[in-house]
């Protein structure tokens, strides 16, 4: 006879909520950390990005004008 791989989920409800509360707390942590690491990397790109956007803006005004 065949087990069905999750045949617990049926058995025990409350055991699985208590899985999922503790595997979102586990990720929500997660990207906490790793946000402190990453942050620094995501601002210098963010600013580069800025800093591209607004040199092309001017140029195109720049011609605009001319």
């Amino acid at each position: 006879m065949a087990v069905a791989p999750f045949s617990y989920l049926q058995i025990s409800p409350l055991f699985t909520h208590a899985q999922l509360i503790l595997s979102f707390q586990g990720l929500a942590t997660f990207f906490v950390l790793a946000s402190d690491h990453l942050m620094p990397y995501i601002v210098d790109r963010l600013n580069r990005y800025y800093t591209d956007i607004v040199e092309l803006v001017n140029d195109y005004l720049r011609e605009d004008g001319e």
